[in-house]
């Protein structure tokens, strides 16, 4: 299971959803897309990959395996970043 490092927290910004940081952990912000910021969401809540991807596919028109693939883009891409861990 993955889940959002103490510390980070997505914020609306001019109508944008960006990730931010207490000082210290992160210089700067990662702007999320509709699918990201639902990604993001998703992980807050506990969320599987799997349920993540199935809310995806109700929300956009896509597969299931596009959906859970971009779903372990995101999470792996922050987790290289240091803002997911696994649990």
């Amino acid at each position: 299971m993955i889940k959002i490092r103490d510390g980070y927290q997505i914020r609306k910004i001019l109508d944008r959803d960006v990730v931010t940081a207490d000082p210290g952990l992160f210089n700067g912000i990662i702007k999320l897309n509709e699918t990201g910021a639902l990604i993001w969401n998703g992980i807050a809540e506990g969320k599987t990959a799997e349920e993540i991807a199935a809310q995806i596919c109700e929300e956009y028109d896509t597969t299931m395996e596009k959906a859970v693939e971009d779903v372990n883009a995101f999470v792996h891409d922050l987790t290289e970043k240091g803002v997911f861990e696994e649990c």
